[in-house]
C-alpha cells in the first residue's frame, strides 16, 4: 500500500504524523552539519600536512516542537504519542536496524532519511495549563543523504541461450551447455546524489552478476542459486549486506568493488544482469530511491 504524500511542513516517525494540522506543531528545524572523518596527518619534522581520505557520516536533524492543544491533558497526551514514536522501540534492540523520519518541506515533494530517534526533552512547561508545551528532539541519521519517498525499481529477466550448445553431428547422449546469459534495462537517479540500491536475484541461476554498463562496475554472486532462492545484497550504509532468503549471509561469495562504492549515479545508468540459467526464468531486481543533499 502506497505511503500517503505529506502536506507541507509535516512529519512523521513510526506512524505517528506531526507538524502542521496536527496537535503537535513544528516551529523550526536544523538540518544540521554532516559529520565528516578524514584521515590528514601532520608532515613529520615540517610545515604542513598531508590530506587522506575524508568519509561522510549522518547528521543530527534538531526539531523545535509544541503541543498545539488547549488543556493540559490533551498535551500530556500529545506529549506521550511523540514520546513513544520516538522512543523507536521497534529497533533500538536490533543492531544495525534503522526507522524513517518522512518529512515534507515548503516547495518539496516529501523526502525520508533513515537513522534513529535521540534526545526528546521539554524545553518549557510555563504554558503546559494551556495545552502548550515546548520540546526539543533529535534525530542522528545514518548518512547525509535524504531519499525520494517513492521507491523505484527495475526487473531484468534471463531467456534462454542456446547458442554454442549442440554441436552437429553429435554422439549421443548429449547435454545442453549452460551458457552465460544477459538482459539490460535503463535505470535512473533523478536526484542531485548518487544513491545506494537493494539488487535481488531469483534462481535458478549459477554466478548471478549486475553491472553498471557505462563505469564496467559489477557485483558478482559466485554461487548457484536454486529454484525459488533469493539472495539480497542491500549497499545501503545501515545494512551492507548480502543475506539469502534463508537468512544466511553470503558476503563471502560477493566479487566487485565493496558495497559502500556500488552506488547508483545521478542521471541514467544502463543495467545489466548476466548468470548462467537454462531455464530461461531467473530474474534480477534493482530497487533504489532518488537521493539528494537537501529536503
Amino acid at each position: 500500500m502506497p505511503t500517503p504524500e505529506l502536506q507541507e511542513r509535516q512529519f512523521e516517525l513510526g506512524g505517528l504524523l506531526f507538524g502542521d494540522l496536527t496537535s503537535v506543531q513544528v516551529d523550526d528545524v536544523d538540518l544540521g552539519d554532516v559529520a565528516r572523518r578524514t584521515g590528514d596527518t601532520d608532515s613529520p619534522g615540517a610545515d604542513g600536512g598531508q590530506f587522506g581520505l575524508d568519509y561522510h557520516d549522518g547528521r543530527v536533524i534538531s526539531l523545535d516542537l509544541w503541543t498545539d492543544t488547549t488543556t493540559a491533558a490533551d498535551a500530556r497526551s500529545a506529549w506521550g504519542a511523540l514520546r513513544t514514536a520516538w522512543s523507536a522501540d521497534q529497533v533500538r534492540g536490533v543492531s544495525r536496524a534503522v526507522t524513517t523520519l518522512r518529512m515534507r518541506m515548503p516547495g518539496s515533494d516529501t523526502v525520508r532519511v533513515y537513522g534513529r530517534p535521540r534526545r526528546m526533552t521539554p524545553a518549557s512547561q510555563r504554558m503546559r495549563d494551556a495545552g502548550i508545551v515546548d520540546l526539543v528532539a533529535d534525530f542522528q541519521t545514518a548518512d547525509r543523504g535524504f531519499y525520494s519517498d517513492v521507491e523505484q525499481e527495475r526487473t531484468l529477466n534471463l531467456l534462454p541461450n542456446l547458442s554454442g550448445g549442440l554441436m552437429v553431428p553429435f554422439t549421443p547422449p548429449a547435454t545442453l551447455n549452460a551458457v552465460s546469459n544477459s538482459d539490460s534495462t535503463m535505470a535512473t537517479n533523478t536526484g542531485d546524489t548518487p544513491t545506494w540500491p537493494t539488487v535481488t536475484f531469483h534462481g535458478p541461476i549459477t554466478n548471478p552478476s549486475v553491472e553498471w554498463v557505462a563505469t564496467g562496475s559489477r557485483l558478482t554472486l559466485q554461487t548457484t542459486l536454486g529454484a525459488g532462492r533469493t539472495v539480497v545484497i542491500d549497499t545501503r550504509p545501515w545494512a551492507r549486506t548480502a543475506l539469502r532468503d534463508d537468512g544466511a549471509s553470503l558476503a563471502g561469495q560477493l566479487r566487485g568493488p565493496r558495497l559502500s562504492e556500488f552506488t547508483l549515479p545521478t542521471g541514467s545508468t544502463q543495467i545489466a544482469f548476466r548468470g548462467q540459467d537454462p531455464t530461461g526464468t531467473s530474474s534480477c531486481v534493482v530497487r533504489w530511491r532518488d537521493a539528494y543533499s537537501t529536503p
